[in-house]
C-alpha cells in the first residue's frame, strides 16, 4: 500500500516540474480572469482543483463536483489587486436528495480611475471597466462513481459607455476511479460567449482542464494535478497538495504552476471555514482571504426523554430519539453511551436506515445496572459513500428516585 502512495507521489512530482509550452498565451485573452480561482483554498492549492472539487468552489472549476457536498455552503472572496483592481467570487451550493445538487456564483473583475481620452488625445474623464459572470451550476451523479454537470455563464463586460452580455455553457465531469484515485473533467466555453463592445468581437476560447486527486492517510492527505489545455496549442500544469492534522481541524497546504508558488492555511470550526492562501509571483507576494459558511442542511440528531431516571423506579428506562436527514443512503449507525470517565458502557447498532428510537433501562453490555451519575449519548453513522457524521452529545441521569412522569418529545428540523 505504501508503494503505491510513493509512486504516486513521484509520478505528481516529475509531471509538475514538466516544462509549459506557451504558459502565458491566454493572459489577457477574453475570459482570462475566470481561471484566477475561487478561495484561498484552491488558490494555495496551486489551482489543481478540477479533481478536488468537493466544496462550494466546484461552481468555478467543476460543476460535477457539487455531488461531493453533503450540506448547503455560502462562501466568498475579496482579492485586491494592483492600480484600483479587485477580484471578487461568491457562490451558494445547495444539495438535494433527489435532483443532484444546484449552486449559483457570480465573478467580478473591476477597475477604475484610468483617464479617457478622445481621439484627439484630450482627456473626458474618468473610465471604469467591470467584468462580470453569473454561474448558474448543477450537478449529477449518475453512479457511484461517475457525476456530471454543467454550468450556464451570463457574461458581462462594461468598459466606459460600452458594454455587453452573451451565454455560455460549460461542462464536466468526476470519476471515482478507486476509493483513493478521482479524476475530474472540465471543459470552458463548449458554446463560447461572443462579446461586441465596439467594433471587434472577443469570443472566449475552448478551455480543457484535466485534473487527479491522489488521497491517503484516511483522506486526510491529498496531492492533486491538473493539466490545463490553452489556446494556441499551449498547456500549463498545476500541482497541489492538502494535508488535514488535529481531526480535520486545520489543513496545511502548498501549491505550484508555471507563474507561481503557493502555500496556506485552512481552519475547520464547525460550522465555519477560513481559508488564507500566499502567492508568490514576480510582482511579488499576495494574500488571499476567503470565508465558508456550512448550514446544517443534512444532519445527525437525538433526544433523550427523560434526563433523569431510576433504573429501579416505575418508569426504568430512558428513550433515545433518532433523526437522520442525509444525501445518501445510511449503510451503518451505532448509538453509544459513556459514563462520566469517558468509557462506553453500552452500545446500539445496525445496517441501514437506523429505527425511529431505542430505549436504554440504565444497564450495560453485561446487563449491570450502573451506578448513579451522569451519562452521554451520542450517534454515529456511515453513509454508503464512507462519509461519517456525528450528533452532539445528549446527557442523561441515573438518579436513585424520581418523579413517575415522562416528558413526551417532539423533534423538528
Amino acid at each position: 500500500m505504501r508503494n503505491r502512495y510513493v509512486c504516486y507521489s513521484i509520478l505528481l512530482i516529475i509531471l509538475s516540474i514538466m516544462p509549459a509550452q506557451a504558459s502565458t498565451c491566454y493572459e489577457g485573452a477574453p475570459g482570462s480572469y475566470l481561471r484566477w480561482g475561487a478561495g484561498a483554498r484552491d488558490l494555495a492549492m496551486g489551482r489543481a482543483f478540477v479533481a478536488v472539487s468537493n466544496d462550494a468552489a466546484s461552481v468555478y472549476w467543476n460543476p460535477a463536483g457539487l455531488t461531493k457536498i453533503q450540506g448547503a455552503e455560502l462562501t466568498g472572496l475579496f482579492a485586491p489587486l494592483l492600480k484600483d483592481t479587485n477580484y471578487s467570487f461568491l457562490s451558494f451550493v445547495h444539495p438535494t436528495e433527489e435532483f443532484g445538487a444546484f449552486g449559483i456564483g457570480m465573478v467580478v473583475l473591476s477597475s477604475g480611475n484610468f483617464e479617457g481620452r478622445n481621439n484627439r488625445g484630450q482627456l473626458t474623464g474618468e473610465i471604469k471597466e467591470m467584468q462580470r459572470c453569473i454561474i448558474l451550476s448543477h450537478g449529477h451523479k449518475l453512479s457511484h462513481k461517475l457525476s456530471l454537470g454543467a454550468n450556464a455563464k451570463i457574461i458581462t463586460e462594461d468598459i466606459g459607455s460600452y458594454s455587453d452580455t452573451k451565454i455560455g455553457i460549460d461542462g464536466a465531469m468526476l470519476f471515482d476511479l478507486k476509493d483513493y484515485l478521482i479524476l475530474g473533467l472540465s471543459i470552458q466555453n463548449i458554446v463560447p460567449p461572443k462579446l461586441h463592445l465596439l467594433s471587434d468581437d472577443e469570443t472566449f476560447p475552448l478551455i480543457t482542464r484535466l485534473g487527479s486527486a491522489l488521497k491517503a492517510f484516511n483522506n486526510n492527505l491529498i496531492l492533486s494535478l491538473d493539466l490545463e489545455k490553452l489556446p494556441s496549442q499551449g498547456y500549463e500544469t498545476h500541482l497541489g497538495a492538502e494535508c488535514w492534522l488535529k481531526h480535520r481541524s486545520i489543513a496545511l497546504r502548498m501549491g505550484l504552476d508555471n507563474t507561481e508558488l503557493t502555500s496556506g492555511v485552512g481552519m475547520n470550526l464547525e460550522n465555519y471555514n477560513i481559508d488564507y492562501s500566499l502567492s508568490h509571483q514576480n510582482l511579488g507576494y499576495f494574500h488571499r482571504l476567503s470565508f465558508t459558511y456550512l448550514f446544517e442542511t443534512f444532519a445527525v440528531r437525538i433526544q433523550v426523554s427523560p434526563k433523569a431516571f431510576s433504573p429501579l423506579g416505575k418508569y426504568n428506562w430512558t428513550t433515545i430519539k433518532m433523526e437522520v436527514k442525509q444525501k445518501d443512503r445510511i449503510k451503518k449507525w451505532d448509538i453509544t453511551i459513556r459514563d462520566k470517565s469517558g468509557t462506553v458502557i453500552k452500545t446500539y447498532e445496525g445496517n441501514g436506515e437506523p429505527p425511529e428510537e431505542i430505549s436504554w433501562e440504565g444497564r450495560d453490555e453485561n446487563n449491570k445496572i450502573m451506578p448513579d451519575g451522569m451519562y452521554k449519548c451520542m450517534m454515529k453513522v456511515v453513509d454508503i459513500t464512507e462519509n461519517v457524521y456525528k450528533s452532539s452529545q445528549e446527557k442523561v441521569e441515573i438518579i436513585t428516585e424520581v418523579p413517575d412522569v415522562v416528558v413526551p418529545m417532539d423533534m423538528g428540523w
